[in-house]
């Protein structure tokens, strides 16, 4: 492809390389608040 395919092509996975290790840690956290929601009430 072009350069510019390349450079776009890097930079999405970084993104999303960043985003699959925020989001099961979200995905973590809000588990663990509605567990403790649960238990509370």
């Amino acid at each position: 492809m072009g350069r510019a395919f390349e450079y776009r092509k890097a930079a999405k996975m970084k993104r999303w390389g960043t985003m699959s290790k925020v989001f099961p840690k979200l995905g973590k956290i809000i588990t663990m608040a509605a567990k403790a929601d649960l238990t509370l009430t």
